[in-house]
């Protein structure tokens, strides 16, 4: 029995020349493809877009070309045997339809970050801070972001950051506060510090950037009627998080 999966594109793999199948999400890609893989060329032009392996010298064959055919795609599912792999088709780039999509990602992830020093001492002294904010874009632009606002004051920190879709943000924010630790002890000359073991992020939109870096920027100004516990509970209340008093202490 075969187990049926949606009709499937060519993807390129990782090897030079070779392209796998997956599946399609759209009826749209399904229309493209089809007419990029140049449905009516005549049997000697198909050949030559879809050319038959030839034997290794060991005898065995390499994985196997859609030869003169290509795959079906004129129904929206196909049928796969259980169990199979999918099938790889063997293309010439330099002589292929053009089958990859043109398209690309358009990303934009940005997040407002909030940590404290551990037990909210007050380690960033005034001498230290511009220095520190400075270190920790240096460090978010090592890690491959892009920083956009860094504040703060005595005990904790405020960052506008971008990041990439390849970011893990739990790596990112472990990194940034072990590289920015390492800085507090070595050039701040506080051998015990250290920063929370959680963190604050939340996402902005483009539209509310200008906003957060402004308000980044007028931090002390922030503070001096309000508390750090008192803005981040304020914080999770704007963005419907739920949290555990005990770890706001």
């Amino acid at each position: 029995m075969g187990m049926r999966v949606p009709a499937v594109s060519l993807l390129r793999s990782s090897t030079a020349g070779y392209w796998s199948c997956d599946p399609f999400r759209d009826r749209e890609d399904l229309r493209k493809c089809r007419l990029r893989l140049g449905r009516g060329l005549s049997d000697s032009e198909r050949a030559s877009v879809f050319p038959m392996p030839e034997a290794s010298k060991h005898g065995s064959r390499r994985l196997r070309s859609a030869a003169t055919t290509p795959p079906d795609l004129e129904s929206p599912i196909q049928s796969i045997p259980q169990g199979s792999q999918p099938r790889r088709f063997r293309v010439d780039a330099r002589r292929s339809l053009c089958l990859h999509a043109d398209m690309s990602s358009y990303l934009g992830l940005h997040y407002h970050l909030v940590f404290s020093t551990r037990d909210r001492e007050p380690w960033i002294t005034t001498a230290l801070r511009p220095k520190l904010h400075e270190y920790l874009g240096g460090i978010v632009r090592g890690l491959g972001g892009e920083p956009h606002g860094v504040g703060g004051t005595t005990d904790h920190v405020h960052l506008l950051v971008s990041l990439k879709s390849t970011h893990c943000l739990a790596d990112f924010m472990r990194e940034l506060k072990k590289a920015s630790s390492v800085w507090m002890h070595d050039v701040g000359g506080w051998r015990g510090f250290a920063w929370q073991e959680g963190y604050c992020a939340l996402t902005v939109s483009p539209s509310g950037r200008d906003g957060v870096r402004a308000y980044i920027a007028r931090q002390e100004e922030h503070h001096r009627t309000k508390t750090f516990r008192e803005e981040l509970e304020e914080f999770l209340a704007k963005a419907e998080i739920s949290h555990d008093e005990r770890h706001l202490k």
